[in-house]
């Protein structure tokens, strides 16, 4: 389905980043615990969850993070 997603989306968009839900993913048919799972690293590198709500970025390596908003054009605020 992620790739359906992106796929629909190429070539719509400057730049396609985005994360799947819990609503998009939790289908079990039960309620989902009020739970967020963020991830930190991949492989031994760093993650950045960037967001323009103050408080929920993101991110353990600030130069990573610094690289991830100007790769972006995302101005530090």
């Amino acid at each position: 389905m992620v790739f359906k997603i992106f796929n629909y989306c190429r070539g719509k968009f400057g730049k396609i980043i985005f994360g799947i839900g819990t609503d998009f993913c939790h289908d079990l048919g039960v309620k989902g615990l009020n739970i967020v799972f963020k991830m930190i690293e991949f492989d031994g590198l760093p993650v950045a969850k960037i967001s323009d709500e103050m408080g929920k970025g993101m991110c353990r390596d600030k130069a990573y993070e610094d690289y991830v908003k100007l790769l972006n054009g995302i101005k530090n605020g």
